[in-house]
């Protein structure tokens, strides 16, 4: 028996186990987001309302910021962040459409 055949039985006899798990990690993940969006502000204006994050030319995406909140680690989501400038709505559409 392969060692991902165990792996499987295992998920199957412990899957309410692993899927509160899951759930109290993106809790505390959004938890942890909400913390850290109360001292963000517009990089351009000073708004506080309305934020999001845009990626800097010539950075590597590897997803928006707010994807990665439910589906990714703390430290995945800051080093993301750190590829970003925090823009308002108005300062984003503005940066991307001159709007």
């Amino acid at each position: 028996m392969a060692y991902t055949e165990a792996q499987k039985r295992h998920y199957q006899k412990n899957k309410e186990v692993y899927k509160a798990r899951s759930k109290a990690g993106r809790k505390k993940r959004r938890q942890q987001w909400s913390d850290f969006m109360k001292d963000q502000s517009c990089s351009r204006c000073g708004a506080t309302q309305g934020l999001q994050w845009h990626h800097r030319s010539g950075e590597i995406k590897i997803a928006n910021v707010g994807d990665l909140i439910g589906r990714r680690g703390w430290d995945t989501i800051m080093k993301e962040v750190q590829k970003c400038d925090c823009l308002c709505y108005n300062c984003h559409m503005e940066e991307h459409y001159g709007i």
